[in-house]
């Protein structure tokens, strides 16, 4: 697992009939894409005797593919003189969220589409290399740019292309290559989906990561490092290396309100956190209630939680939500206001926070606002609070 020529059986000694199509050729040429295509087809629809080992599955693996596709597939170094600068070249279409398919006719860029749309598919049934090679040729793919800027389309092949990964027994040999591929494809599509807002992709993503992210736990830094080389700035920061690792780093430990904090900053939002219970939104808004109400949002699954909003210019509010009911507890006056609004089953936090408005949620009376009532007292204590005004000072 540590001498990448042991790991593809003197992979530099290619027999004389072996292919010897390196993996930049197929980004230059889509007539080669689509043979490599046919030949991973037939492959799937095999079903001749299958190797005794794996030194002998690389071998006859090596034979339909070459020793250069083998490598890429496995996030290994090229072996010279197939070896490559760093990444695809720039006049193939280097940037795929700035430069697109410049230079790269429709029609081609259209062929690539579809060939990446029929490596995808491929991937679900493929033997491991062939599917490792299958993923990282639609990841290299999404990389050129070849989808319109407001076309999503590329998002679910990539997610559906890396969901492939968990299909079938994983040789132990190949661990390290599918954990690193998967913790790269992670990484790019964990960018693109946004965290606050649940949308298609967050959905994507949230079925690609059920469905591989225990490979993470054998991913390589140095295979890591292999695959993101490929990938240029096709994907921004989401292809550093160090990007890739904290991805792994997150779904390894999850840290659920470190996720909700990098949620509510995509709408613009500062936050921290004062304990698992307690989060704390800052910054210059009119209303805090409904600063308060957006952050009550972005923890809505929680069983019970508060949410401080204190605005820059002084005024405050408080919200603890213990599903479905929300005490509120509006500072912008010398006496504090509390109110008690219970959601019914269809509503959500997150809904009233975009439609800026509280009224929908039927209020609970518990007398005059202007003092607390006990239910409100007791969640105040469950958090541990013995009053609902937020610190003037803030710890780190």
């Amino acid at each position: 697992m540590t001498d990448s020529d042991r790991a593809t059986h003197q992979s530099g000694t290619a027999r004389v009939d072996e292919p010897a199509i390196r993996p930049q050729d197929l980004f230059t040429d889509a007539n080669l894409a689509e043979r490599l295509a046919a030949t991973l087809d037939a492959q799937r629809a095999a079903t001749g005797p299958r190797a005794r080992n794996w030194e002998e599955y690389l071998d006859q693996c090596a034979g339909r593919i070459g020793q250069p596709l083998l490598r890429f597939a496995l996030g290994l170094p090229q072996s010279p003189p197939a070896g490559r600068a760093g990444g695809l070249d720039a006049g193939q279409g280097s940037g795929h969220a700035s430069e697109g398919g410049a230079g790269v006719p429709e029609q081609v860029q259209a062929r690539y589409r579809r060939w990446a749309a029929t490596m995808a598919a491929l991937s679900q049934g493929l033997p491991i290399a062939e599917r490792l090679l299958a993923i990282q040729a639609v990841l290299c793919v999404v990389g050129q740019g070849w989808w319109e800027g407001d076309d999503q389309a590329w998002y679910s092949l990539l997610a559906e292309a890396v969901r492939g990964l968990s299909d079938g027994d994983l040789p132990a040999e190949a661990e390290a290559a599918a954990g690193s591929l998967a913790a790269v494809a992670l990484s790019v599509l964990r960018a693109s989906a946004p965290r606050y807002w649940q949308t298609r992709e967050t959905r994507d993503y949230a079925e690609a990561l059920s469905a591989v992210g225990h490979l993470l736990l054998a991913a390589d830094p140095d295979r890591i490092a292999e695959y993101v080389g490929w990938l240029g700035t096709a994907f921004g920061s989401a292809a550093l290396p160090a990007a890739v690792l904290d991805v792994v780093a997150e779904v390894i430990d999850p840290d659920p309100v470190a996720d909700v904090i990098s949620g509510l900053a995509e709408i613009g939002r500062d936050a921290h956190a004062h304990g698992p219970k307690l989060l704390h939104l800052t910054g210059k808004f009119g209303n805090p209630v409904l600063a308060a109400l957006e952050g009550v949002g972005a923890v809505q699954d929680m069983d019970f939680v508060g949410v401080w909003a204190t605005s820059v210019s002084g005024p405050w509010a408080l919200i603890i939500w213990r599903n479905p009911d929300m005490v509120i507890v509006d500072g912008r006056s010398a006496v504090p206001l509390w109110q008690h609004r219970r959601l019914s089953p269809r509503q959500r936090p997150k809904a009233l926070a975009a439609g800026k408005n509280l009224t929908s949620a039927p209020l609970v009376s518990h007398g005059p606002q202007n003092r607390a009532f006990p239910e409100a007292g007791a969640l105040l204590h469950l958090l541990g609070l013995s009053s609902p005004n937020p610190p003037t000072e803030c710890g780190p």
